[in-house]
């Protein structure tokens, strides 16, 4: 048998001094792992009811798929902590970041949501 609490304990605690893109992969599977478990509930519970094609209908949009919805909510993550940021030091929002967050919200792939972690991993406002 497989043992996956060696991957679990990873996922849960990246090492800070690993590289950037690891601990942002790392923090987008965590992401990823709830929207999962979520979006699994949600599934079971329109089982239950009976209400799958109420909750398309209602939707009307094409679903996102759970990397970019991932992507997304990391990328939340990182916009609350700047604006905690720059409610405590007045400080203006760098062009540097604008362009990076504009390219991660025109593609949003973890290659363009790294530029935007790393601006905060310098200003080491990241805990992870």
């Amino acid at each position: 048998m497989i043992d996956n609490s060696a991957s679990i304990d990873r996922l849960a605690a990246p090492e800070p001094h690993s590289p950037l893109v690891e601990r942002v992969r790392d923090r987008v599977l965590r992401a990823r792992g709830v929207l999962d478990r979520k979006d699994g509930a949600a599934t079971r519970a329109r089982r239950r009811t009976g209400s799958a094609a109420a909750s398309a209908s209602i939707a009307g949009k094409t679903p996102m798929s759970r990397e970019v919805r991932a992507l997304r909510i990391v990328f939340r993550e990182l916009g609350e902590t700047h604006r905690q940021y720059r409610r405590r030091t007045q400080a203006p929002i760098s062009s540097v970041l604008r362009t990076a967050a504009i390219a991660f919200k025109q593609e949003p792939t973890l290659m363009s949501l790294v530029p935007v972690a790393g601006f905060l991993d310098d200003m080491q406002l990241l805990e992870w």
